[in-house]
């Protein structure tokens, strides 16, 4: 347990980072109203809240949720490296 604790200052960021581009994305697509999705070998297709309200929210709804359970994921990860 103790080498955890020592990964944990190079765990730490590297979770942070892995959250950090959904949230950015939810907080870019509220304020646009355009949420840009990748498409693999497309161009990517983007969803504009003027155009579609149910499916832009629908959408943005699921993104903001899988970033939150991922966050959640990761703070549970490190209470157990801390004090498991």
């Amino acid at each position: 347990m103790d080498e955890l604790r020592g990964l944990a200052i190079y765990i730490a960021p590297l979770m942070l980072m892995i959250v950090a581009l959904p949230a950015t994305t939810v907080i870019s697509a509220r304020r646009t109203g355009e949420l840009k999705i990748p498409r693999r070998g497309r161009q990517e297709f983007v969803l504009r809240r003027s155009e579609d309200p149910a499916r832009f929210d629908a959408e943005l709804g699921f993104l903001q949720k899988v970033t939150v359970a991922i966050g959640l994921l990761f703070v549970a990860t490190l209470a157990w490296i801390f004090f498991g």
